[in-house]
């Protein structure tokens, strides 16, 4: 008797060009592994490891390469807010060379004021 296979949870959006419904899932251990050994890779190849991402994360339907980048960029965002978490930690640096630690929220709905922030 083999292990079992859980699927993974699916969500929907919509793309903000079109107002497309698209359905996807996060991203698995795998697409996980292939975006940090992409980190240590040049931008196309980064570019690359988002792209195959999102088409996977999608079941096939999205092609990545058809789509403004904008989209592209909104659609993984989504897809890393249901893998990773909603939160980014981030390091700021301005011109002085000061570093300051953050945190931004990439949420589907952003439901705060910046009142929350502070």
């Amino acid at each position: 008797m083999g292990l079992p296979l859980f699927d993974a949870p699916r969500f929907t959006l919509i793309l903000p060009s079109s107002g497309e419904k698209i359905e996807y899932r996060p991203f698995l251990v795998k697409e996980q592994k292939q975006l940090l050994m992409a980190t240590q890779a040049s931008l196309e190849e980064q570019i690359m490891a988002i792209n195959k991402v999102v088409e996977a994360c999608t079941f096939g339907k999205i092609r990545p390469g058809k789509l403004p980048s904008f989209d592209v960029e909104y659609l993984f965002l989504q897809i890393r807010s249901r893998s990773v978490g909603e939160v980014v930690d981030m390091v700021l640096t301005c011109e002085c060379e000061a570093k300051q630690d953050t945190k931004l929220d990439i949420s589907p709905t952003l439901r705060r004021s910046y009142r929350d922030w502070e």
